[in-house]
């Protein structure tokens, strides 16, 4: 099954392989657990984040999620 979401947390909570894209090109590709980490998420939504791990499916969950700071 092929699913289409803008929503990361919910595509690390039921994908097992994520193929994230920003503006038409793949800039990463995988497990959840293995590809998304904070500096993915700050390339695809510019926002900075913390990555917590569920400790019953092993998927990132995203916590902190914040608008990243301009020149930091």
């Amino acid at each position: 099954m092929v699913m289409v979401l803008h929503d990361l947390a919910s595509a690390c909570r039921y994908a097992d392989h994520l193929i994230a894209m920003r503006e038409g090109q793949i800039v990463a590709e995988g497990p959840p657990a293995v590809v998304v980490t904070p500096d993915l998420v700050r390339t695809l939504y510019q926002v900075e984040c913390t990555l917590l791990t569920d400790p019953d499916t092993g998927s990132p969950l995203l916590a902190n999620v914040r608008r990243s700071r301009v020149g930091a």
